[in-house]
């Protein structure tokens, strides 16, 4: 005597978690994370990264570290404290630090977040580059707005409410210029000229409290031949 049994719907659930362990496992393997599943008290107890050079630093062998064998006691404490609040809280927990390796300064971003009642999944990410780029540019609004302060010309930048088009008669445009312009940033030497307490009190005024054009109504003509 025997048994038949269909197991065609077995079959389909079998094939479909296959087809989402690849799909996930592409996933990762594309990622330029460090990806790190962490117990509770710190061990690491799988690590995966597509980037052998940003993963080499975590495993010797294929021995388990520690976040304490790996990380400063500094961001190693930092880890452990952040690990046990992912698990108590069950939100992901976002924390910078720096490391130094060689030569090298470094700067990398961990994301906890909670795998179970006794792990976490960690994504590190090295944000070196991006650190770099906006000490840059935080260097290079310093330096700006050192020229635009020291300079003894009063200074100030235009922004418009609305756009005014361009195909409009010049009188328009100059009309409109003047009833959607304001003053979006200005120096230091205006706010003095205009004996203004701060710059925060031009910023936002219309162009029209500062330059009447009903006072010069020839700044409203389009320049032209001399008639004579």
């Amino acid at each position: 005597m025997g048994i038949v049994e269909d197991i065609s719907a077995m079959k389909e659930v079998e094939e479909s978690l296959k087809k989402s362990l690849s799909r996930n496992r592409a996933i990762i393997s594309a990622m330029p994370d460090v990806l790190l599943h962490i117990s509770s008290d710190g061990a690491f107890i799988d690590y995966s990264s597509a980037n052998t050079k940003e993963s080499s630093w975590l495993s010797k062998g294929n021995s388990i570290k520690h976040v304490s064998e790996i990380f400063p006691k500094d961001v190693a404490s930092l880890s452990l404290e952040k690990i046990n609040s992912a698990l108590k809280s069950g939100e992901m927990q976002v924390f910078e630090y720096e490391l130094s390796r060689g030569d090298d300064k470094h700067y990398l971003e961990t994301r906890l977040i909670k795998s179970s009642d006794s792990s976490v999944l960690a994504i590190i990410r090295d944000i070196t580059e991006s650190k770099e780029t906006a000490e840059l540019l935080r260097a290079s609004q310093e330096r700006y707005e050192t020229f635009i302060n020291e300079t003894h010309e009063g200074i100030y930048r235009i922004e418009f409410t609305k756009p005014i088009p361009v195909d409009l008669p010049p009188e328009k445009q100059a009309e409109l210029y003047y009833e959607y312009g304001y003053i979006a940033e200005c120096n230091k030497p205006l706010v003095k000229m205009y004996g203004a307490s701060s710059m925060d009190e031009l910023t936002g005024q219309k162009i029209l409290d500062f330059h009447n054009p009903k006072e010069y109504p020839e700044k409203l003509q389009p320049d032209g031949p001399n008639d004579a």
